[in-house]
């Protein structure tokens, strides 16, 4: 990041070891990988310990930004696997995130493990993303140890590190505790939709004013705005940003794009593509999982796409209906996805949840539904739940513009919302 290198001196001091403090979705993580980029592509080894995200996520979302991170230059220690039961394949893995002694389990043992290996192809930086997890799994005071050695030894070695902590997250006095075992501390602030990155400390740098920064499709940015990529790869970098499931990332190249004169009909045209695509990757981990780790899975895209179809509904003309979307099956993104891609056609979608019981979702459908509703009940052919619900609906209609629908489960959700747009044509 040119201006805050420029007001550092050229970067980081080296040795100096660095916690980067802020809000959920403020950047935190975004700049890291940044200066990890920026490691690999001067041919420094990196080591990078992520208590947050598995593998295959940061390195969508590195590609989101252009950043290749698959290099035998990268030193992933994996200390997120063991907090989903799940068994990593990583050379670095913790396999008990409460363990911060130096133990082979432990958190302590892989990250200085995959230090010692990284350092024998010279300097290296390291990135600790973040603190924060360490102190939901364990008691404060060991946290503060744990970091008070590793800042040593790290800073013994002569490696500039940087460490992630949740602003507001934990006790003041463990903050401070923290912040006191640093060279320097970086505040990121989100005022008024800008953000501002905070010099608090740093080792030889005087105070300096607030910094404001954008993170754009080329990452932390200081400074005005920098232009739009040409649109294919505006759009290539929005579905990239659905399908890591990153809100924040999403919603800025959509609001550029938007801004940059993309056409409405081809950016609503690409979410109901990745609609499909989520469903797809949905039913083929199925198959490969279970339907609850599926979902699991799934759930992060579905948000962001949802988040997509938010943003664009507000730039097309409202038909002026509501649809309340139900479903009667478990652990499935079919109804998240229909409600969405229905937004994109400028009907106003109202989720009534997932119901097994008939009569408490006809109680639910009472309860949320004024005049002029449209119904759509999500469900398996023939599933006795769902026809009994549509019975009872019909039944107990407070309008006559219901439109009562039953749509198989193995639709695709482009099809599943045509089925729909269909039904409510002919009224």
């Amino acid at each position: 990041m040119p201006k805050l290198d420029d007001i550092l001196g050229g970067g980081f001091p080296r040795g100096a070891q660095i916690l980067i403090v802020g809000p959920p979705g403020s950047g935190k993580t975004t700049f890291c990988e940044q200066f990890i980029f920026e490691g690999l592509k001067n041919d420094q080894p990196v080591v990078y310990m992520s208590t947050t995200d598995p593998l295959p996520v940061i390195l969508e979302r590195a590609s989101f930004f252009g950043w290749d991170f698959k290099k035998p230059l990268l030193y992933y220690v994996d200390a997120y696997s063991c907090q989903v039961g799940e068994t990593s394949r990583a050379k670095f893995a913790v396999s008990d995130i409460t363990d911060l002694t130096y133990t082979s389990r432990g958190v302590s043992y892989q990250l200085l493990s995959a230090v010692e290996e990284a350092g024998k192809k010279g300097f290296l930086r390291v990135v600790v993303d973040s603190i924060s997890t360490l102190l939901f799994h364990n008691d404060e005071r060991e946290v503060v140890k744990f970091c008070n050695f590793v800042t040593k030894k790290l800073k013994a070695m002569g490696y500039t590190a940087i460490y992630t902590l949740e602003k507001g997250a934990h006790p003041e006095s463990t903050e401070k505790s923290i912040e006191s075992l640093m060279d320097g501390i970086i505040e990121f602030e989100v005022k008024e939709d800008k953000r501002f990155i905070v010099i608090r400390k740093m080792t030889g740098v005087r105070s300096v004013a607030p910094l404001e920064f954008e993170i754009t499709v080329r990452g932390v940015v200081g400074g005005p705005p920098v232009e739009m990529p040409v649109k294919e790869e505006v759009l290539s970098r929005l579905e990239k940003g659905i399908m890591t499931g990153d809100l924040a990332i999403t919603s800025i190249v959509l609001e550029k794009a938007i801004r940059a004169g993309v056409r409405w009909e081809e950016l609503a045209e690409l979410l109901i593509n990745v609609a499909d695509r989520i469903n797809e990757e949905y039913s083929k981990f199925v198959w490969l999982f279970s339907r609850e780790e599926a979902y699991r899975k799934a759930i992060p895209k579905v948000n962001a796409l949802k988040k997509a179809c938010e943003i664009l509904s507000k730039h097309i003309a409202p038909v002026g209906i509501r649809i309340a979307v139900a479903s009667t099956v478990q652990h499935d993104p079919l109804k998240k996805l229909v409600s969405a891609i229905l937004m994109l056609h400028g009907y106003d979608t109202l989720d009534l949840g997932v119901r097994k019981d008939p009569r408490t979702l006809l109680k639910r459908l009472k309860r949320v539904m004024p005049k002029a509703f449209a119904l759509c009940c999500i469900s398996p052919l023939r599933d006795p739940v769902a026809s009994e619900f549509t019975y009872l609906a019909r039944r107990d209609s407070l309008s006559e513009k219901i439109v009562i629908l039953l749509i198989g489960s193995d639709r695709k959700p482009s099809e599943a919302a045509s089925f729909v747009l269909e039904e409510l044509e002919r009224g």
